[in-house]
């Protein structure tokens, strides 16, 4: 795994996403789903990140939840040069059953087989080597008032994540440094 700045997190090497031949799926659930936030987060950055990238080695998914906060983004620029695949459940039953519960029930989200998964949310689809971005750990922190529910979900699926991905990135040397810090990260 590696964290924020590229550098090995458990002693593997970083995926370089230019030498993967099964293509590289990116995760827009939060992009199509949630207004604000890490929502508006994921399509700032991947309205960077797409133009710099082949539309014939990208696959672009996501999970909706209904009505979706922002279904203008794919019909758009630079999101409508690159196909996409559209989970059969729903983002919350994504959530609910094959994140938290771990069901084995991968094959009904429709990702395909791909060589890099990445999200810019907290969770990403399996597939290939895994590439997520860990936005804050404010459900460790009391003070942060965290929703119980949201915390109730986050601290179990996080720590999956962050010990199953090969890349993590973060929003903040902070964020790095207290995943370095709490998750025995290098």
């Amino acid at each position: 795994s590696t964290c924020s700045n590229g550098v090995p997190a458990r002693g593997s090497t970083p995926t370089r996403p230019d030498l993967v031949t099964g293509g590289i799926l990116i995760d827009l659930s939060a992009a199509v789903n949630q207004r604000a936030g890490i929502g508006r987060y994921a399509r700032e950055l991947t309205r960077e990140l797409l133009p710099q990238m082949d539309a014939d080695q990208v696959r672009l998914w996501y999970a909706a939840d209904e009505p979706l906060a922002a279904p203008e983004s794919l019909q758009q620029a630079p999101w409508n040069a690159f196909p996409v695949a559209k989970s059969r459940l729903s983002r919350r039953n994504v959530d609910r059953l094959i994140m938290r519960a771990q069901l084995p029930l991968r094959w009904m989200t429709g990702p395909g087989q791909v060589s890099v998964s990445y999200s810019p949310d907290f969770t990403t689809p399996r597939g290939g080597a895994e590439v997520v971005t860990v936005h804050d750990l404010a459900w460790l922190h009391p003070e942060a008032h965290t929703n119980p529910k949201l915390a109730e979900f986050l601290a179990p699926v996080v720590e999956r994540e962050i010990a199953r991905a090969n890349t993590i990135f973060t929003v903040s040397e902070t964020v790095r440094d207290e995943l370095r810090e709490r998750f025995a990260l290098h």
